[in-house]
């Protein structure tokens, strides 16, 4: 298949796709990488990621992680300083980091599905139509935020996490980053002791969010549903609907942090205390309900845009081909009856010109 262009990733760079199907890991260190339509299953390793360790530039597409596990950070994959991150069109299954062997505040057992610490607030940290389930099939501090970015300009769009089961968070955090292009997420069926979403020194907008049937469990702890610390968080359309919270309140900050929701729908049982809202919506609703999953995956891998394209030039061609062979026989079928109708139009339009002699003459 034809791997679209790496620039497109990373404007100016350039990099030969790999194509990887071993039931490895592998690291890069020294030159651009570009993992593309790959799957790895099955893969461990002692250290950070499971089945990708990068300290540079990436762009893993078209990928498969299942059952990837990490005894430090990132079940599936890890970026490190000196690295950016352009992830999409990935599918994430069964990848954690349960039993991690150090759990602590600078990132152990943190990014069930990713772990990502590009080199600074410049760096490309990107994540787009990425499907993620079942990180573990039980509670464990040691499993923790299935995306998790730190530094750069964060993109995290078309955004689908089902069914995790993790310590703490559910679904993503995002620290130290500028948030650039955050929008159509949606936390479904996932259970944590606390915290879905998480933000530490961190600013920018988040669109069309909806996190339902989620549950969080402790009661003891003063943390939330979205917990916040020195940070400045925007929600533009927000739905949290059938949710069951051990503690009913949505938001804890920390540092002078400040949560936002505009066009928010909440079930009424959340308190909102400490949220400025605006624009209550008048029903509960998800905000996109068709998200990149493994059959979207296996369709683009074996039938590629390029091969699409083509295609659809045919079909086009084709259909341009019957409209005119249409209109040549209807053309063909109607001459007649018009040179008729022509004939005697001209005849007529002739007795126009003639004198009443000559039409006597030929009448008599």
């Amino acid at each position: 298949m034809t791997a679209t262009p790496y620039s497109k990733y990373y404007p100016g760079q350039e990099a030969v796709p790999q194509f990887l199907t071993e039931h490895t890991s592998f690291s890069t260190e020294s030159r651009n990488i570009y993992v593309h339509a790959s799957t790895f299953e099955g893969i461990s390793n002692d250290g950070s990621g499971g089945a990708i360790f990068s300290s540079l530039r990436i762009a893993i597409v078209l990928c498969k992680f299942v059952n990837c596990h990490s005894n430090i950070q990132g079940g599936a994959f890890a970026i490190f300083p000196g690295g950016e991150l352009y992830c999409t069109q990935c599918i994430a299954l069964g990848c954690n980091t349960k039993g991690a062997t150090r759990n602590d505040r600078d990132g152990f057992s943190k990014g069930e599905f990713f772990y990502s610490r590009v080199k600074n607030y410049n760096s490309i940290n990107h994540a787009s139509e990425i499907s993620i389930s079942t990180c573990s099939d039980e509670f464990s501090h040691s499993c923790q935020r299935p995306l998790y970015f730190i530094n750069g300009k964060v993109t995290a769009k078309l955004i689908n996490a089902s069914n995790c089961r993790v310590g703490w968070c559910s679904c993503m955090e995002i620290a130290y980053g500028i948030i650039q292009d955050c929008k159509y997420i949606k936390v479904d069926s996932c259970e944590s002791w606390q915290v879905v979403m998480e933000f530490e020194v961190t600013a920018g907008s988040i669109s069309y969010v909806t996190i339902t049937k989620c549950n969080t469990l402790d009661t003891k702890e003063s943390y939330r549903l979205i917990i916040s610390r020195a940070s400045n968080i925007i929600f533009e359309y927000i739905s949290i609907i059938n949710c069951n919270l051990a503690v009913r309140q949505l938001y804890a900050k920390f540092d002078d942090a400040q949560l936002n929701l505009n066009n928010y729908y909440i079930q009424n049982d959340i308190s909102l205390e400490g949220v400025i809202t605006q624009n209550k919506l008048g029903s509960q609703t998800e905000f996109v309900t068709k998200f990149f999953d493994d059959n979207e995956r296996e369709k683009l891998i074996n039938f590629p845009p390029d091969n699409f394209t083509i295609l659809m030039i045919c079909l086009i061609a084709v259909l341009i081909i019957a409209l005119v062979a249409v209109s040549v026989l209807t053309h063909d079928r109607s001459a007649p009856e018009t040179n008729f109708m022509t004939e005697h139009a001209s005849e007529n339009r002739s007795f126009g010109h003639e004198s009443n002699e000559q039409i006597r003459r030929r009448l008599f």
